[in-house]
Formats: structure tokens, sequence, C-alpha cells
């Protein structure tokens, strides 16, 4: 009978472990036989399970079936090895559908006992007291001292493996729980000469026998700190030997053990040193440049860490002379085809009216071009799958690793801004080809009549309008880059400005060597969306203009990066600036805002940002729009009367009349 097996039994079976357990006497005696038969040649705990699925349970034995589960259940049991060495190695219900020891019921606790006393074999005994002392049943320094001492028999000789190591660990987080010093000593000297073996025979390698081996003996001996006496192995030593060979995350845990065992300052910076240096001896190793990129970057971070700037700006070094050329990057791609009608469908209302301020009111009145927020979180959310589990998703930039969306909520964030990305550059594209097709309907307005328009969608700073009008002019000339770094700035300058109409105490004062002075654009933007700006628009401002996920246009122009200045992103910007633009108030030369609407107005209009036409530009635009129709009627009637008169004068012979 196999594992598999089992699992497939009905729910009925004895075999099921949601049918409580029944004692019997006779059983105890039979699961000792059945135990230790099943112990000899098996080479670990998953081998005697095997061997127990598959024995012959002795006719007459009543519920053996039952027996037989209770004694799989217990093998089950997994051990786990803290690789820190603070906590050693526990004995841990895994999966989920394993009971914890200490929710054992009282009859399985029974037959645990009994069973313990019956059986000989080494690696039973050492799990079935081990099981009795985390249940606290009877004296738990007598289990201890059955269960570590078999444990350590079970580790005398043979190959050295995990199993191997995880009772030796064992082991010595029994005694030291119990204070069994003798059998801590045994213990430590065990582990020990596994230590010495391994290192001697194969340096640097084996760092899951050799890492929480050291880690265990760092801990020192609990009569040491007791008495006062010297550690009768020199455990410095192991440590100082395995922090030249290993590399990356073991040399990180091999200093972690030596900093706890000292609190001199020198010693501390050439743990330090040493740590860093294994990291960059595990960079040196990869082959792949893109491999010892991603390496050099872990140095990097812990030596900014341990304060070691020296060793830092070595590092660096050595990740900026890898080219973006050798990093071996790949770039996918997908599309899918938008049909006209849909496109047209999205501009036909820019050219629609006779007048150029309703086309400017459609390119003002879309919605975030990010989308909704709420949608972004649950398209993010979708990305947790595949290698993104195990793999966390890096975005570089110039060939250097940019940032890293390690943990959870980083990786949420990163999911939605490819999403986001997607959506707002096909939109940005759209609104561009907008712009273009206003220019070459109506002509390129005037800065001034910009302005006017501006403020008659309820735009009050005439100056922050102005920058936005040229930024408008720039555009439709043609000259992108000119036009985002005119107007990023300005979105700024409008947030500061309605934070500061709102009463908001935004000044960072002066604090030691560190001036006073106003926030940076991310504090602005968060601290209007608690206030009232609407979510969504908040996420796009601080996409586009902010990382580290997203286009991060405005930090990238401030360090004079590479920018994105195509006309889609100069679109984006336009609009982006126009959120807040159109709504704030000036500022006056005293520094103070100087606008006279309530607080609860502002907030209304901030939790719905598009500007929108004040009645009377609505009537015009009306106007203009049945006229505009009127005329196109008169055209085509025009138009069709003259074909019917050529038509007749062709008939007759006649040339066509003059047009």
């Amino acid at each position: 009978m196999t594992l598999a097996e089992l699992a497939e039994k009905p729910d009925d079976d004895p075999m099921d472990p949601r049918i409580p357990y029944q004692f019997d006497s006779a059983h105890p005696a039979v699961g000792g036989r059945l135990l230790d038969e099943a112990c000899t040649g098996a080479q670990n705990y998953t081998d005697v399970a095997l061997a127990l699925a598959q024995a012959e349970i002795p006719d007459g034995v009543p519920a053996g079936e039952a027996l037989r589960r209770e004694l799989l259940l217990a093998f089950t049991y997994q051990l786990r090895l803290d690789l820190d060495g603070r906590d050693g190695c526990q004995l841990v219900a895994l999966g989920g559908w394993l009971p914890p020891v200490r929710e054992v019921t009282d009859q399985v606790v029974r037959l645990w006992r009994g069973t313990a006393t019956a059986v000989a074999a080494p690696a039973a005994v050492a799990r079935l007291e081990d099981l009795l002392f985390c249940r606290r049943d009877g004296n738990g320094r007598a289990r201890v001292s059955r269960s570590a001492g078999a444990y350590l028999s079970l580790a005398q000789g043979g190959v050295i493996s995990m199993d191997v190591i995880d009772a030796v660990v064992r082991a010595w987080t029994l005694a030291r729980s119990v204070g069994n010093h003798d059998l801590e000593a045994q213990a430590r000297a065990q582990m020990a000469a596994i230590l010495e073996e391994v290192m001697d025979r194969r340096p640097g390698e084996s760092p899951g026998v050799v890492v929480p081996l050291l880690g265990a003996l760092a801990a020192g001996p609990k009569t040491a700190a007791r008495d006062n006496a010297a550690d009768p192995h020199d455990v410095d030593e192991l440590l100082v030997r395995a922090a030249a060979v290993f590399v990356g995350n073991h040399a990180t845990a091999i200093a972690g053990f030596r900093r706890r065992r000292t609190a001199d300052t020198a010693t501390l910076e050439l743990i330090a040193r040493d740590e860093v240096t294994g990291h960059q001896r595990h960079a040196e190793q990869a082959t792949q440049p893109a491999v010892r990129m991603i390496r050099l970057r872990e140095a990097a971070q812990v030596a900014r860490a341990r304060s070691l700037p020296d060793l830092q700006r070595d590092i660096v070094s050595a990740m900026q002379r890898i080219a973006p050329s050798e990093l071996g990057l790949k770039t996918f791609e997908a599309s899918s085809p938008l049909p006209p009608h849909v496109i047209e469908g999205f501009l036909c209302e820019y050219t629609r009216s006779a007048d150029w301020r309703d086309a400017l009111d459609e390119f003002l009145a879309d919605d975030p071009p990010t989308g909704p927020i709420g949608q972004l979180r649950q398209l993010g959310r979708q990305t947790h799958q595949g290698l993104s589990r195990i793999l966390p998703p890096m975005i570089f930039a110039n060939g250097l690793p940019r940032a890293t969306a390690g943990d959870p909520e980083a990786q949420d964030r990163f999911g939605m801004s490819l999403f986001a990305q997607v959506r707002a550059e096909n939109i940005g594209r759209l609104m561009a080809e907008g712009l273009r097709r206003i220019a070459d309907r109506y002509g390129t307005p005037g800065q001034d009549d910009l302005v006017d328009y501006f403020l008659s969608r309820g735009g009050r700073d005439v100056n922050l309008l102005r920058s936005l009008a040229k930024g408008f002019r720039h555009y439709w000339r043609g000259d992108t880059e000119s036009c985002i770094y005119l107007v990023t700035p300005r979105l700024e300058t409008a947030a500061r400005n309605l934070l500061l109409e709102l009463d908001e105490g935004i000044y960072r004062v002066e604090a030691a060597k560190d001036p006073g002075g106003y926030p940076g654009l991310y504090v602005l933007l968060d601290k209007l969306e608690q206030i009232a700006l609407d979510e969504s628009w908040a996420y796009f401002l601080r996409w586009l203009l902010l990382g580290p996920f997203g286009a991060n246009l405005r930090n990238n122009m401030a360090h004079g990066l590479p920018l994105k200045t195509t006309p889609e992103y100069a679109a984006l910007t336009l609009r982006a600036v126009a959120v807040l633009a159109l709504v704030s108030s000036p500022v006056g030369p005293d520094g103070v805002g100087i606008g006279d609407r309530e607080r609860s107005d502002l907030v209304k209009i901030l939790a719905t940002p598009p500007p929108v036409s004040g009645p009377i530009d609505g009537l015009l635009a009306a106007g203009g729009r049945i006229l505009e129709r009127a005329w196109w009627r008169v055209r085509t009637a025009r138009a069709r009367l003259a074909r019917e008169r050529d038509g007749r004068r062709e008939r007759c012979g006649e040339p066509p009349a003059p047009r």
C-alpha cells in the first residue's frame, strides 16, 4: 500500500485521520515491532513512513489500520532547521492537515507512550520521545535524555547528510531546553567534528551543513556562560575560516554569528569587511554579466548598510563598467490592432465643433489616462503568478538596477505600473493625435487666447497658466522636449499653491544642518490625496512623474537622465499639469496663498479635477455646433445641386458650368 493509495481511501476508511483513534492495549507491542522493521535499512524518516505504509498488520490486531495511521502520522512531523542558528531545530507539523503536537488526543499520546518503551530502533525512540516531550508528557528531562541520545546515535558514522545535521542540531536544541549540559557537550563535540571534516575536505562547499552548525556552535555552551569557563572548541577560528570561503547570503549569516560574539569596534569593522568581500567574491564567480550585476548590487547594499563607503564605491564602479549591451536583456513585444471606428470614435469629438475651445474641452475632460485605480489594483494582483513569485521583478535604468519589487506590496505596485503604462501610452497616442488634429482644423491658438481659455475654465494663476499655454504651443510646433521641460515643474508649483490655499502646514523648518524648505512633489501629492484629490488622478500623476514604478519623468528631468519626450508623453504631461493648474490659485509676493475660496469648495473641486465649461461657454459652443451643422447642410445641398446641373448640361452636349 502506497501513500498515494492511502490518500485516496474513502471517508469511512479507518486510515482517514478524521476518524478519532481509540487506544488498544495490544497496539504498543505491535507498533514497536512494526517500527523496528520499518527502521531497518531506512535512510530517513520518509523511508520509515513508506515502510510503515507497506507493512503487513498481523491478523487479529484490533483496529490495525487505525494503528498504522497513527504511526504514519507520528513519522510525518518534520524537523525544521533554523539556518540562523538561534532556534536550533524544531519538530513541527507542516502542511496544515497534521495536528500540532500539543493538540493530539490523549488516546494517541497513550499509543506514543507505550510504543516508545516497546521499540528499540534509535530512529523510532528519538521520534516518539521527542513527540512526548513536545506534548509535555511525563518527565521532560527523561524524555530529552532518551530522545537526544537516540538522535546523536543516529548521527554517528555514515555519510554526512542533512538528515544527520537535523538529528545533531535537534539533540543540541533538546539538551539546551532542559539544561542537560552533558548531552549539549556531546552534541557540540559532534558538530565540531563534522565541521572540521567538511571544511577540511570541501572548503566553501556544503553551506547547508556548515552554516547551521556554525550558528549552533556560535551560541556557545550554556555551562561556559554560567561558570565563565572557556569554550572547548575554537569556534572563532572556525568562523574566520568559513568567512574566508563562503559567499553571498551565507557570508552574511556567518558575519551575523561573529557579530554576536564580540563588542570590539575594530573586530566588528573587520567582520563587516569580510561580509562585503564575501558578496564581492560571489559576484566575481558569476559567468553571466546580468548575474554579476545583481550580485554586485547586493554587495553594494550590504556595504552601505555596514557604513563602508570605500567598498561601496568600488562595487558601484564595477557595476558601471558592465555595459548595458552585455546584460543580454530581451524585449518582448505584443500588439493588437484597434478597429478604425474605435479610434475615430475617440478622436471625432476633437474636430466636431466650430471652435477650438470645444476641442480643448475634449482634451481636458478625459478620465485619468492610467484608468480607474480599482481596476489597476485588480490587474496588478493578477501578475503574482509563475516566476514572479520566485524571481521578484527588477527595473533597470541605463543598464543599472533601479528598483526591485521584493515584497507583495511592491509587486502589486509593479504589476499596476505595467498595466498603467500600456493604457497611458495608448491613450497618450490618441491624445497626441487629437492635439495634431486641433492644429490642423483650427490653426494654432495664440498664447493669450490660450490663457484666456484656461481662465474661462477655472484657472486663477495667470503666470502658471501662461507657462501651460507656452507648453501647448511648444507641442504644436513639434518641440515636445521643450514642452515637457517647461510644464513639468509647474505641476509642483500648482500642488504647493493648492496646499497653501488650503492652509496646510507643509513647510519644513530647518533642523541641524538641513535647511528649511517645502517638501518635494511626492509629499505634496500624498497630502493632496489625503485631503480630497481623486485617487485615480493621484495615481496617474505619480506614475507619470515619480518613481520607481512609473515613467519617472520629473526625476529623470531633474537629474539629467534620459527622458521620454515622444508626442504621447508630451500630451500626457500637458494633461497632468492641467489637472492641478486649472484649479490652483496664485501665491502672493510674500509666499502666502491669496485664494478666496472656501475650503469645502476647493475640496469638492479636487475630488473632480476635470474642468467644466461655464454656462455661457456651453451656450456659445452649442450655438457654434448648430451653425456648423447648418453650414455643412448648406454646402452638401449646393454640391448636390451642382452635380445635377452638370449632369443635365452633359446630356445636352453643353460644357460644365464654371465653378
